[in-house]
């Protein structure tokens, strides 16, 4: 992807004591990635900001 974009959300604790959070992707961003429920998405922090890409699925 060459263009960056940028969407804001807010990260809800999962309240189980693990220190996980659950975010919730805002729509137009699961459609522009054309993402469906079982998709799998990489997620790392660069320069401070999470970047999700979609995980390749195999041939």
């Amino acid at each position: 992807m060459d263009e960056t974009q940028c969407w804001i959300t807010e990260c809800q604790d999962a309240g189980d004591g693990t220190g996980d959070v659950i975010v919730t992707l805002p729509p137009d961003f699961i459609a522009q990635m054309g993402l469906k429920i079982g998709d799998e998405l990489n997620l790392e922090v660069v320069d401070g900001v999470i970047v999700l890409t979609q995980k390749s699925t195999p041939s």
